[in-house]
């Protein structure tokens, strides 16, 4: 499978800044790109190494070729509730410090739960 070719922080920059660099290549200005942490989580990479590595090759595309883009989080469908909502906590402190976008009704979601689980 392809996806076993990201392991490391600088696998995801550079498939970051290749998607950004054929979208300059196609006219893209800005590009919102969605990305799934469990299919790496779950393989074994760490959350931080698939972050750090998109935001890197983001950062750079946009300083090469001026595109602006938005790094969103989703979730793999097939996967339990309870592997989603254990996501949307991981990710929460890259969705503070900015370098992860996550729809506000998933942090007051999360908020919600935690209050009917305690």
């Amino acid at each position: 499978m392809a996806m076993a070719a990201l392991v490391k922080e600088t696998d995801f920059e550079a498939l970051a800044y290749a998607y950004v660099k054929k979208g300059h290549e196609q006219g893209v200005r800005h590009a919102e790109i969605f990305f799934d942490p469990q299919a790496h989580v779950d393989r074994g990479v760490a959350l931080s190494a698939v972050i750090h590595g998109l935001n890197a090759g983001l950062l750079k595309g946009e300083k090469e070729f001026g595109i602006t883009t938005k790094l969103i989080c989703c979730f793999v469908k097939h996967l339990s509730v309870a592997s989603a909502l254990a996501t949307v906590e991981s990710v929460i402190p890259f969705v503070k410090n900015g370098e992860v976008r996550l729809h506000s009704t998933w942090i007051q979601l999360w908020d919600f739960i935690k209050v009917l689980l305690l």
